[in-house]
């Protein structure tokens, strides 16, 4: 797994306009071929320790060759409208 794995909460509207908190991770990627299932685990930062909250998993996703990869899909509209608020993202058109 590459990219950054650590995020803060970003106050966000989503794409109906609804606010809510958001962990952004913009940047993951995984290199090697195979099924994967991500755990997030969230921590409050207090002084002088970190306590742990929650752990949350994704689905399983599937990662494939370099070679079979058709390249990324557009950016959904959801990043979009984080984008436009100030969260950093590179953005993919077709």
């Amino acid at each position: 797994l590459s990219g950054s794995s650590v995020s803060s909460l970003h106050r966000l509207k989503d794409d109906r306009g609804e606010e809510g908190g958001y962990f952004v991770f913009g940047d993951l990627s995984i290199s090697d071929p195979g099924w994967f299932r991500l755990m997030f685990s969230m921590f409050e930062l207090c002084s002088g320790y970190a306590q742990f909250l929650a752990d949350v998993y994704t689905e399983m996703i599937q990662a494939v060759p370099a070679k079979d990869f058709p390249g990324r899909a557009e950016s959904s509209y959801l990043s979009r409208t984080f984008a436009t608020q100030g969260v950093r993202l590179r953005l993919r058109r077709k």
